[in-house]
C-alpha cells in the first residue's frame, strides 16, 4: 500500500512526468532524460525515491550498444486522483493488478 506521504512526491513536476509515462509502459531513465529533457542526475534521484516509495519496480534489463544494460521501470499504479479543497488535499489511487505468476 502507497502512503500519502509517498504521493506528495507526485507535487513534484518531474516526479508526474516519469510517473505519467511509467504508467503507460516501461521506462528507462535515459528514456525520460531525453523525452523530457531532464539532467539524467535529477532522473536517477527521481526514479530512486520513486521506487523507495513504491510507486515504481523494475520490469527488466534492456541490451543497448551491444553490452550497456538498462534498466526499465513501470508505476505499480493505475490511475491517480489529486483533489485539493478548502479542507485540505485528498489522495485516492489505485494499483495496476499483480500479474499472475
Amino acid at each position: 500500500m502507497v502512503s500519502e506521504d509517498a504521493l506528495t512526491a507526485l507535487l513534484d513536476l518531474w516526479s508526474v512526468k516519469i510517473l505519467s509515462r511509467a504508467m503507460e509502459k516501461p521506462v528507462t531513465v535515459q528514456e525520460i532524460s531525453e523525452e523530457f529533457g531532464i539532467p539524467q542526475a535529477t532522473c536517477y534521484r527521481k526514479f530512486k525515491e520513486l521506487i523507495e516509495k513504491g510507486l515504481l519496480v523494475e520490469t527488466h534489463k534492456i541490451l543497448v550498444e551491444g553490452q550497456k544494460r538498462r534498466t526499465a521501470y513501470i508505476s505499480t499504479l493505475e490511475n491517480i486522483k489529486i483533489e485539493i479543497t478548502p479542507k485540505g488535499v485528498r489522495f485516492s489511487w489505485t494499483h495496476k493488478p499483480k500479474p499472475v505468476e
